[in-house]
């Protein structure tokens, strides 16, 4: 009973991708057919079942219906209009991994594609929703990290992120270095520097040993410079306009050399220094 049960949902599979795929076909040509002056992806987007039903209606076959959904995510965005907007790509990943919640490359996908769609919030939902069902991952929270940081210019939350990936001995070397960058870019300076000296006492990659030390030099000549605009500001009343103020002022002989090579700026108000970003 159960395998006549197999064969017919795996029959109904089959015909109603056969309808779907003949629909798209019906569909594109009619698109070929007329000259379209509306930049909406329509000809070809797949029907996705509300998440209730996926839920509770294909009891025995989530992983087939995931796989069903991904090759047609892979097949309405691989070869849909280069004009259009790909407005179901988000229902699609989150019922890929409503089903098979595990599948790690869904998250990824989505992580690196929804926010040029248009679909940033929907992308961070998603890559968080990554983070508690595949914690093994190092790429869903680097990719991540690198939505916060680049759409929402959220460097605490990029730097978090950052980190977390960086605990995998897999993560790329980078990944301890820009939970570094983010955390003092977002005035968290002390979190910053702790992240790297534990990167330059101990990492086992010498290229985010390297870049570690040279992160915290960075960090010290600002520190340097801090401290020097207060001694200005004792000497003369206020604070240095420039750091060129601090040498014909009289506080620093020459500008140290600074191994990360970043362009700084003083904030006269406040005698804070930081970096000049674009």
């Amino acid at each position: 009973m159960v395998r006549r049960a197999t064969v017919w949902f795996v029959a109904l599979v089959i015909f109603a991708a056969s309808v779907v795929a003949q629909v798209n076909i019906n569909n594109l040509n009619t698109a070929r057919a007329v000259k379209r002056t509306a930049g909406i992806n329509t000809y070809n987007e797949p029907f996705v079942l509300p998440e209730k039903v996926l839920a509770n209606g294909v009891v025995g076959f989530r992983n087939l219906t995931a796989d069903y959904y991904w090759l047609s995510l892979i097949q309405y965005f691989g070869a849909g209009d280069p004009f259009g907007e790909y407005r179901q790509l988000p229902h699609l990943l989150n019922a890929i991994t409503a089903l098979d919640p595990k599948f790690a490359y869904p998250y990824t996908f989505g992580l690196l594609i929804l926010p040029d769609q248009g679909f940033v919030d929907e992308a961070i939902a998603l890559g968080e929703k990554g983070l508690v069902e595949v914690p093994h991952s190092w790429e869903i929270p680097y990719y991540l990290g690198y939505v916060q940081y680049r759409y929402k210019k959220d460097l605490v939350k990029a730097g978090e992120a950052f980190e977390r990936s960086a605990q995998s001995p897999e993560a790329p070397a980078a990944a301890k270095i820009l939970a570094g960058i983010n955390f003092a870019r977002a005035g968290q300076r002390e979190t910053a520097i702790a992240i790297w000296k534990v990167a330059a006492e101990s990492s086992e990659n010498e290229y985010t040993r390297e870049r570690a030390k040279e992160y915290l030099e960075h960090y010290a000549i600002i520190d340097f410079y801090e401290e020097q605009a207060r001694a200005y500001k004792t000497r003369y009343g206020r604070f240095p306009n420039t750091l060129e103020e601090l040498k014909t002022g009289g506080l620093i002989r020459d500008f140290p050399p600074d191994p990360v090579n970043i362009e700084l700026k003083i904030d006269p108000k406040t005698g804070s220094v930081s970096e000049v970003l674009d």
